[in-house]
């Protein structure tokens, strides 16, 4: 380090820091973990450590001698530099974040904390500074801060009154919009009772049912469910309202929002259809789908966070689960045609939920980073077909030629030909959709091509309803569909083409369109892929054949299920004994713990997310236990983001099944650690 004394002090016949004192702070501060340096009365730096230099990027001898003002002079004007002498010289003690620029210009953040030095008669001779770089804190800080006026601002404009209740049912947020349709201010109901807000006889009913919510966490009706209730403003009047309500968790509380409309108008308008239903029926439809329209969004502005979306992800996840489980559990004793169309329609709906849940993840896990591609070798051919097979039906019903052509394609490819599929399916989903007579022509042609890899253009070209030039502009947006009238007549959320063109940039390529209106659209994607100079190699045991196998393996031992959840774990406790499987079950990980450290398992189902000890942990302590090393563990969770899987991989288990889990891909997975004839299960 080094170090320099000043002149003798005026008056005072002594140097500022004798040389002792200064090789006492010399070594002092030498060895400490943050920046320190010393200036004097004048504000002329004495000392400035190794730590110092890290942090603002000058050596000690570009420091030393010199001030605070000549090493920042952009961030330090005559009047900050004048207020910064006078607090030195009257020994004031600070705590402060400030910017500072380093040497060559970069601008950080730093915490600075001050302290005034005294000689041994008690005289102030200089002050000493503890430095440390808070820039990433500082911005994040100031990106949570925006991001919360954001949502504020958001909560505030919205047309729809918001309010949120905590777990004892007070008032902790009433919007602008609840103020005009409750009559009273903000600042009059925070922290007061919803009663004020519930005619009194209905109360009763309505914290009963909040509570039930509370208390279950998932109500049998619905998680977020649309109920009409009857609201009471300030003057005493009673009147009807649609409300949204959804339950949260935050800081360990929980605070349930609902979004909430005056059904005034629209009860009026019902009772008018009643008596002239044949001159208004459109006109009522339009505005019910408006009204619905205008929910979701306001739904939708309330998903801020990457973690509530994973949080949500497992939260429907498993109620869907238990759903489309026992929907195919009740195909065994459905006999009548009727109740198969009805279980077709369940697990329809159930399927379309779950693909709405997977594009909003894709699109937040894309936006943050957090997915990559899985590269993999597989057939051209295979891909393409998939993706057509996805919609044929739908294009058969609508007669429509669905034609594919690869001529000059390299066969065999290496890349994620599962996001390269979802790509394709966006694509051709749009063009049987907005296509109703005519043709889908599904195109591939190779750009360029070396010896390890090829640019593909992929183009899907329809003869449907087209776009204008403006259309085309936002079509790759985010929640954009073409226009509003477009969202009425076709449904849709707007993100499977906002998704394929962040997968095509993920594969070094990139997406366009070209259109008329009335003359079909043309969309396109590039990706850049690998070649593989042979065919993937050959599946496992065979989907279809992985329940019969299962049924005539007589090796199998006993089947540890872990699962908190009670229908998730009667339909996968179901489905193993259908196959024959002696089936022993867990609720939690506790016992889980237990019954491995008493009995030897063929298998182990591991849930991820249970309350205490969760299936993580409860993998690791398996793992811990004599002669467990080798028992296959399996997670079977509502978990599906990708570091899940690694997580779980990481803790000890040997593969992942993400719910809703399919019979065939339950099986198949179980076959290929059960049935010592099959392939060897993937590695770790």
């Amino acid at each position: 380090m080094a170090v320099q004394t000043l002149a003798n002090a005026p008056g005072d016949g002594r140097s500022i820091l004798d040389s002792d004192r200064l090789r006492s702070l010399e070594l002092v501060i030498d060895l400490a973990g943050e920046a320190i340096f010393v200036k004097d009365l004048h504000g002329v730096i004495l000392l400035w450590n190794r730590e110092a230099t890290a942090l603002y990027g000058f050596r000690a001898d570009e420091a030393v001698g010199r001030t605070l003002r000549q090493l920042h002079a952009a961030d330090l004007s005559d009047e900050a530099y004048s207020r910064l002498m006078e607090r030195i010289r009257a020994g004031v003690p600070t705590s402060a974040t400030v910017e500072r620029r380093k040497k060559g210009g970069e601008v950080i953040f730093v915490s600075n904390r001050t302290a005034p030095m005294f000689d041994d008669a008690g005289r102030l001779i200089a002050e000493i500074t503890f430095a440390r770089d808070v820039t990433t804190t500082h911005r994040a800080n100031a990106a949570l801060a925006e991001a919360q006026a954001r949502l504020a601002s958001v909560v505030d404009s919205a047309m729809d009154a918001i309010v949120m209740v905590d777990d004892r049912l007070r008032v902790s947020l009433f919007n602008p919009a609840a103020e005009a349709m409750f009559g009273h201010r903000a600042d009059e109901i925070r922290g007061r009772s919803l009663d004020l807000l519930i005619p009194a006889s209905l109360r009763v009913d309505h914290i009963q049912h909040m509570r039930q919510f509370a208390r279950d966490g998932v109500t049998r009706r619905s998680v977020s469910a649309l109920r009409e209730v009857r609201g009471l403003r300030s003057d005493g009047t009673e009147f009807p309202l649609e409300a949204s309500i959804s339950k949260s968790t935050v800081d360990g509380r929980q605070y349930f929002t609902a979004i909430l409309r005056d059904a005034t108008e629209r009860r009026r308008l019902l009772d008018e259809l009643d008596r002239h239903r044949h001159h208004l029926e459109e006109q009522v439809t339009q505005r019910t789908i408006e009204l619905e329209v205008a929910r979701v969004a306001a739904e939708a502005a309330n998903q801020a966070k990457s973690t509530f979306l994973a949080n949500m992800s497992h939260e429907i996840r498993t109620p869907l689960n238990g759903m489309l489980g026992m929907a195919e559990l009740m195909r065994n004793s459905a006999r009548a045609p009727e109740e198969q169309q009805y279980l077709d329609k369940i697990e329809a709906s159930g399927r379309h939920l779950m693909g709405i849940i997977n594009d909003i993840l894709d699109l937040s896990r894309i936006e943050a980073g957090k997915l990559s591609l899985d590269c993999q070798d597989f057939a051209l051919a295979q891909v393409l077909q998939a993706a057509t097979s996805a919609v044929g039906q739908r294009a058969r019903a609508k007669g429509l030629q669905l034609i594919i052509e690869a001529a000059g394609a390299p066969p065999w490819l290496h890349a994620d030909a599962t996001r390269l599929t979802q790509a394709l399916v966006n694509f051709l989903d749009n063009a049987v959709k907005f296509t109703d007579r005519g043709y889908v022509f599904l195109r591939c042609d190779v750009l360029e091509q070396t010896s390890g890899d090829c640019l593909l253009r992929f183009a899907v070209e329809d003869s449907g309803i087209g776009m204008t030039p403006e259309q085309q502009a936002r079509i790759f947006q985010p929640f954009v569909q073409a226009d509003s009238s477009t969202t009425r007549r076709f449904g849709g959320t707007g993100l499977g083409l906002a998704i394929t063109k962040r997968l095509a940039e993920m594969m070094s390529g990139s997406v366009g369109v070209q259109s008329e209106p009335g003359r079909g659209s043309t969309f396109w994607l590039t990706a850049r892929l690998g070649k593989s100079a042979t065919p993937p190699a050959a599946a496992g045991v065979a989907k279809i054949d992985a329940e019969a196998a299962l049924r005539h393996n007589p090796g199998a031992g006993p089947i540890l299920l872990v699962e908190d959840d009670p229908i998730s774990q009667e339909v996968a406790r179901t489905l193993l004994e259908r196959v024959g499987l002696q089936v022993v079950c867990a609720g939690n990980g506790a016992d889980a713990i237990e019954l491995a450290r008493s009995t030897r398992y063929a298998l182990v189902l591991m849930d991820m997310q249970m309350p205490g000890i969760d299936g993580l942990q409860a993998t690791a302590a398996i793992r811990a236990l004599p002669d467990r090393q080798d028992t296959p563990i399996i997670a079977m969770t509502a978990n599906a983001f990708e570091e899940d899987r690694r997580r779980c991989l990481a803790a000890g288990m040997n593969d992942f099944i993400s719910k809703p889990a399919e019979s065939a891909a339950l099986y198949a997975t179980l076959a290929r650690w059960l049935i010592p004839a099959s392939p060897a299960a993937p590695s770790r």
